[in-house]
């Protein structure tokens, strides 16, 4: 049984974010499976890890933006 499903962090500009992240997660076999103008999804076969901006619309910061 798999204990942690995904990840998801918040971001303050998701463009900026997924430029940094297409490539290092590429390092690690990771690619990006999905992607709208609020967040974008990566993993291998299925979604890992997210990085999005915050829905309250509030900065990115510590416990915002993530779940």
């Amino acid at each position: 049984m798999t204990m942690i499903d995904h990840l998801s962090v918040g971001v303050p500009d998701i463009e900026e974010a997924k430029s940094f992240y297409d490539g290092l997660l590429a390092t690690l076999g990771c690619h990006r499976l999905a992607a709208t103008d609020s967040f974008a999804a990566y993993g291998t076969a299925a979604v890992e890890f997210l990085v999005m901006l915050p829905y309250d619309k509030k900065d990115a910061s510590a416990g915002n933006g993530t779940h």
